[in-house]
């Protein structure tokens, strides 16, 4: 019973599958691994304390949450930021404050953030803040009901130029 050549073959053949099986399930990664209730009660806590409720309904009113972590459940490098902020928070919180970030009052959970902030620039954790901040204003203002906080009724030509593709009338008015 010597090594034959179709038992080779069979040993490359199962070790080239075994790689391209394993290449897979990394690329994948984070869609296999959903966040965790803890990682999506860190950055729910986040994103009240960014955008509370005042006389205007605040992030988690208009569901701005859910909308961030569907996103990320969709989009594996964003994941990836939003698990690193969360738990760059948490460790934080525990080194600091020897609690993690949602046991933390308002006013320590703020300071973190405010650490956050602070972090060099091209950190992951500044990076986290500044995506996360831009996905939130954007979300945020794109809903009618935030208007209310702005004074703002609506756009002022809801219908847009309707009359763009007539020709001018006399006189230069249109």
């Amino acid at each position: 019973m010597g090594v034959s050549r179709r038992s080779i073959l069979k040993a490359f053949a199962l070790a080239g599958l075994a790689t391209l099986a394993g290449g897979i399930a990394w690329k994948f990664r984070h869609r296999l691994a959903p966040f965790s209730d803890s990682e999506e009660k860190i950055l729910s806590r986040y994103i009240d304390l960014f955008i509370p409720a005042d006389e205007s309904p605040g992030a988690l009113d208009l569901k701005v949450d859910a909308s961030i972590i569907n996103k990320a459940r969709s989009n594996p490098k964003y994941a990836w930021l939003m698990r690193q902020g969360c738990a760059w928070l948490e460790q934080e919180a525990q080194s600091a404050f020897r609690v993690g970030f949602l046991e933390l009052s308002e006013d320590r959970q703020i300071v973190l953030i405010e650490r956050l902030v602070a972090q060099k620039r091209g950190s992951t954790g500044l990076k986290f803040f500044q995506t996360l901040r831009e996905d939130l204003l954007g979300e945020f203002y794109a809903r009618p009901e935030s208007w209310i906080s702005l004074g703002f009724n609506g756009p002022p030509q809801p219908l847009g130029f309707i009359d763009q593709a007539l020709p001018v009338r006399p006189g230069g008015r249109l």
